[in-house]
């Protein structure tokens, strides 16, 4: 199953960090590099923001996926 063998090789941040390790934190942190310098995120104190603005916020999904699957 092809669908099955891409789906299963991609996991949320907090699991692809500890499922691939030093390799998973050096990606996260690459990507938020990345984010930061073209200026598409600013980091906020989350106890400075009212509550509609907390309501409000957008989540930051992130995926980590091992390119070197065996297939």
């Amino acid at each position: 199953m092809i669908l099955e063998s891409l789906v299963m090789t991609q996991y949320p941040m907090h699991k692809g960090i500890k499922v691939l390790g030093d390799a998973g934190t050096a990606a996260v942190l690459k990507e938020l590099q990345q984010l930061h310098e073209r200026g598409v995120i600013e980091p906020r104190d989350s106890y400075k923001l009212s509550e509609n603005e907390k309501a409000s916020a957008l989540e930051k999904h992130m995926f980590l996926k091992s390119k070197d699957v065996q297939k």
